[in-house]
């Protein structure tokens, strides 16, 4: 199977109905079983989590400056048809998963403002990589664990920023002075720990490097999916990820320990996300977002060899306020 072009794009607070475009045929287990190949007008995906992490050459708080790594991951809550619509009788999330994992580089930019803010440029290179993966329902949001398992369906790697499409560039910005607790999903299973308030949008582009014909069936040259995302702070629609997973597949710090049981990872957020805390390791906090993605297909017909583009996936954004340790 020839190699194809993805073009993947992330756009802000956009509906999917503008985006309509087209239905392409997708085996929802790979297997044609009962179901079938189904027509799919777009992904719908959970609300998800990401985190950015400061490199040597970068720091994420009090703002992004420099160069900073970026994972993320979430899983599939549903087929659309071309009307919207969520396509029942597939088993998804009952007999399979369709699960998500991404990383890639950007350069933070302060942006300023009343209240902290920063835009983001991808570099390409460093731990770039987003993958799809077929499994049984075993991924945990609360622990960041199960996301990167089972069959990978679908791979990639990030491009670097284009000034020319606006793709590969995000943003993020505090909209209020105080804090609130992490976790305001539901039961705070991360108590003790609180978050800044804020909220940011981000535009990606992709090459994909792998996808299984198994699952997807159409014969385009290219599919775009444009993505309709947010990034913000606190967690209020999804629980917070004690987990992420690394391009070598192995997991790494989030938000550490909670009262879920599960996997545990250490804390990279410390104990105010978003907020630069006294002492000598200050300046290697993370900052964590939840995501949601939803992606539209539309059609670009090109000369093989280039073939297919796809676009698709949620992401992030950062941005934050300085703040010494007080009692937090």
């Amino acid at each position: 199977m020839k190699l194809r072009s993805l073009a993947l794009a992330i756009g802000s607070l956009v509906t999917a109905n503008a985006f309509a475009g087209q239905v392409i045929s997708i085996d929802p287990d790979g297997n044609l079983g009962a179901q079938g190949a189904i027509s799919v007008g777009a992904l719908g995906w959970n609300t998800g989590n990401v985190i950015s992490l400061p490199t040597a050459g970068g720091v994420v708080l009090p703002v992004p400056t420099g160069t900073i790594q970026t994972y993320g991951h979430s899983s599939l809550a549903n087929f659309n048809d071309a009307g919207g619509n969520s396509i029942t009788g597939t088993g998804l999330s009952s007999a399979y998963e369709w699960t998500y994992v991404f990383g890639t580089r950007e350069i933070g930019i302060p942006a300023g403002g009343v209240f902290p803010s920063a835009d983001f440029l991808t570099t390409g290179g460093g731990e770039n990589f987003f993958r799809v993966y077929y499994s049984a329902v075993d991924s945990s949001m609360v622990n960041g664990t199960g996301f990167a398992n089972g069959t990978l369906i679908l791979e990639g790697t990030i491009r670097a920023y284009d000034a020319a499409d606006g793709t590969g560039v995000g943003g993020f910005k505090v909209t209020s002075g105080s804090t609130t607790a992490l976790d305001a999903n539901g039961a705070n299973q991360y108590p003790g720990v609180t978050s800044t308030i804020g909220s940011g949008s981000t535009k990606l582009k992709a090459d994909v490097t792998f996808y299984d014909p198994n699952f997807f069936l159409t014969g385009l040259s290219s599919i775009v999916l444009v993505l309709d995302t947010f990034n913000s702070q606190p967690f209020d629609k999804t629980d917070p990820s004690s987990c992420f997973t690394n391009q070598a597949g192995s997991l790494i710090p989030g938000a550490g320990a909670n009262t879920a049981a599960g996997t545990e990872c250490a804390s990279a957020i410390g104990s105010v996300n978003g907020k630069l805390l006294a002492g000598a390791d200050a300046t290697k906090q993370g900052v964590m977002f939840q995501t949601r993605a939803t992606n539209d297909f539309v059609a670009n017909r090109i000369p093989e060899p280039t073939s297919l583009s796809l676009a698709g996936l949620a992401l992030f954004g950062f941005g934050m306020s300085r703040r010494r340790r007080a009692g937090k």
